[in-house]
């Protein structure tokens, strides 16, 4: 068995990332879906650094994309304190979600893990450990930038229907649904489930849907080489044209100029 372990005290989430690479001998990946952690981790924590990933994704990126996006997600709600899980090409990894106000937040992958089952749940719990200290420095630091995503919920929202109907659409927004689904998920009538959706979140039912794909294909557009077509299929709108209108109202530039203004790195 091996040692009780934790994650090192450490200055800053650089020092603790690097702390548990260390530890665990695995390798750290973040998918920042919000962007709270940009500029405060290392930048080569937001892609995939094992050569077994590098080679598939460059293969078949579609298929590790609809894994993370659409499986995790999923995942995410059914599990929130984290999973291990084999990868579309084989790779063995333990994911720990984070949620904000009931929204996915970001999810931490690591992995190859070792291939005896303890080993790898005491690899899983040292993920823990790490997400939580991850989730005390963003508590700490409230001022931390969103890299100009659209911002989704409101401010003091309770915690309770309104964290249920923020997971649900976290999970369910790529998908076809409206608010007939949300309605039979809460166990009300189409008014009732409307008139709730607005109390919990200041919001429509529209308006969060629209906000949780446009989060969504920004981190597409941000992450990813795909077309912009791709990115509004797999971030819930049915067409490119849809997509590009609700887009350019939301944010007053169209998807393919809002990719290009993002800086590049070296």
């Amino acid at each position: 068995m091996p040692p009780v372990a934790s994650v090192p005290t450490a200055r800053g989430p650089a020092q603790a990332i690097a702390a548990f690479e260390g530890l665990s001998g695995l390798r750290l990946t973040l998918h920042d879906l919000d962007g709270r952690l940009r500029g405060r981790v290392p930048s080569a924590l937001l892609a995939h650094r094992h050569g077994a990933c590098l080679a598939a994704k460059a293969r078949r990126p579609q298929d590790c994309l609809a894994f993370d996006v659409q499986g995790c997600r999923r995942e995410a709600e059914r599990a929130p304190l984290g999973w291990r899980q084999r990868c579309p090409f084989g790779v063995n990894e333990a994911v720990v979600p984070c949620f904000r106000q009931g929204r996915l937040s970001w999810l931490l992958f690591a992995g190859p893990l070792s291939a005896q089952a303890e080993q790898a749940e005491w690899q899983l719990e040292w993920l823990r450990q790490l997400a939580a200290r991850l989730q005390l420095w963003e508590d700490a630091h409230p001022t931390w930038p969103s890299a100009g995503r659209v911002e989704q919920g409101g401010a003091g929202m309770p915690d309770g229907r309104a964290r249920h109907i923020e997971r649900w659409l976290s999970v369910h927004h790529t998908e076809a649904v409206g608010l007939d689904d949300l309605a039979a998920e809460l166990e009300l009538s189409r008014f009732a489930a409307s008139r709730a959706v607005r109390a919990a979140t200041g919001q429509t039912f529209s308006q969060l849907l629209l906000g949780a794909r446009l989060h969504t294909a920004q981190a597409l557009l941000q992450e990813t080489e795909l077309s912009v077509l791709e990115v509004a299929l797999r971030s819930g709108f049915g067409d490119r044209a849809h997509f590009h209108r609700c887009f350019r109202r939301a944010l007053g530039t169209s998807p393919q100029a809002w990719r290009a203004s993002l800086p590049r790195e070296a």
